[in-house]
């Protein structure tokens, strides 16, 4: 047993979890990212689902576990990766996200190392943007955006305890995995802290996923929250639900323009 950090623990601290599908060099610019972090206890799982554009012995030779198998979408391929995980924290990265620098490991250890927390989330970039994610989740913070799953690290014992992602949610099911938890008083820690330079852009985020992923979003809301018509209320009161539907109507394309001119604001 190794219990130099206070944790009677024999394995990686940080299971670091990739999933791709011909994603191209993109993948060793994440798995690079790892690789140059300060702290060292780490292992890096990749889950391919027979990716034809990479060269996959490349990848085997960079990481701790690479599995290469059909899947059925993102999920699937998260689970699939599941039973393999072997840290004490898990952290699940996009081929194209990337570590924003060489200490956020080392940053993350020395909170959790102290602290013990079952879910530690912070900040993160896109296209140069600073995201500050709420502090405080509290049920309206959680139900009116969910968190960044790129910068949340959380305890492998919570993905067992829900017995992994639900895939009856093809766009959303990290959204229903962080409602599951906070519904079970896990609490959700935040340090103000940018963790990752998140890409976006992908499979979860083109037009027509977007709309489904909205429609699941909903779904899980109205599963969930027994304050579901007051917070969509509140929601309307401060134009988030008006700046969603703008998102995906296909006509006024002068109106969506002008409103995200107007209103286009940092989260």
């Amino acid at each position: 047993m190794n219990s130099r950090y206070g944790l009677i623990h024999k394995k990686p601290f940080f299971s670091i979890v990739i999933v791709s599908l011909n994603p191209g060099n993109k993948i060793f610019d994440t798995i690079d990212s790892i690789l140059l972090q300060d702290f060292k206890d780490y292992e890096i799982i990749v889950k391919d689902g027979l990716s034809s554009n990479i060269d996959l012995k490349q990848v085997k030779n960079k990481v701790s576990l690479l599995l290469s198998q059909k899947d059925d979408g993102i999920y699937d391929a998260m689970n699939q990766a599941c039973p393999l995980i072997n840290g004490l924290y898990v952290l699940f990265l996009n081929c194209g996200d990337k570590f924003y620098d060489k200490e956020v490991l080392t940053t993350v250890f020395n909170i959790l190392k102290s602290n013990h927390y079952d879910v530690l989330f912070g900040n993160y970039i896109r296209n140069g943007y600073v995201f500050k994610q709420s502090k405080n989740i509290n049920s309206f913070n959680i139900f009116r955006k969910p968190i960044n799953q790129q910068t949340l690290f959380h305890k492998l014992d919570l993905l067992k305890m829900l017995n992994y992602f639900d895939l009856n949610y093809k766009i959303a099911s990290d959204y229903d995995f962080q409602v599951k938890l906070f519904f079970k008083r896990i609490k959700f820690n935040h340090i103000n802290k940018i963790f990752v330079n998140y890409e976006g852009g992908g499979y979860s985020e083109n037009s027509q996923n977007s709309s489904q992923g909205y429609k699941e979003i909903n779904a899980i809301r109205k599963k969930y929250f027994k304050n579901y018509i007051f917070f969509n209320l509140i929601q309307f009161l401060s134009l988030e639900k008006l700046r969603r539907d703008l998102i995906f109507s296909k006509d006024n394309t002068f109106l969506k323009k002008l409103f995200f001119k107007i209103f286009k604001r940092k989260e």
